[in-house]
């Protein structure tokens, strides 16, 4: 089994540390500073998930979201952002700058661990390609929302 390439944008050495723990020999992951260029360094690494982790007020980690989603080399890219438990705002915020997945602070090893998984299944090479741009769609979508294609999908990608 070859393991998943996991990039972490993180200032905080211990989460990056407990979060490698959780996601065990299974994964490599390469952490980056908040400060660097994330779509430079999705391209460098070409991971499976990239997680962002949101301290309160990190406006660099919104703006990473919202530049991974909307490149045309980043963007099949899964995005997966942590975020303190009782800040709501900030994972909806998220999801709407593009986020695949959440999960939140102090992290639960069993659940992080799941969605992590999950989220990289879900934008396997088994997901639906936008007609005229080839990117990758997300299963809820009924048309891209890059060029506004409308997808047929058929059966063997939704298995």
């Amino acid at each position: 089994m070859q393991r998943k390439k996991v990039l972490f944008f993180s200032d905080s050495s211990d989460t990056v540390g407990f979060c490698r723990r959780i996601l065990g020999k299974g994964y490599e992951l390469v952490n980056v500073a908040m400060e660097q260029d994330g779509v430079s360094g999705v391209r460098q690494y070409a991971p499976d998930l990239v997680i962002i982790d949101l301290e309160v007020g990190s406006e660099r980690g919104f703006w990473l979201c919202r530049e991974l989603s909307g490149d045309g080399t980043t963007g099949d890219t899964p995005v997966m952002v942590l975020f303190d438990r009782d800040d709501r705002e900030t994972a909806e915020r998220a999801l709407a700058l593009g986020a695949a997945d959440f999960s939140s602070k102090p992290i639960i090893p069993a659940l992080f661990a799941k969605r992590a998984q999950t989220t990289i299944e879900r934008f396997s090479k088994r997901l639906p390609r936008c007609p005229r741009c080839q990117r990758q769609m997300r299963p809820e979508w009924s048309f891209c929302p890059f060029d506004g294609s409308g997808l047929r999908i058929s059966n063997s990608a939704k298995e």
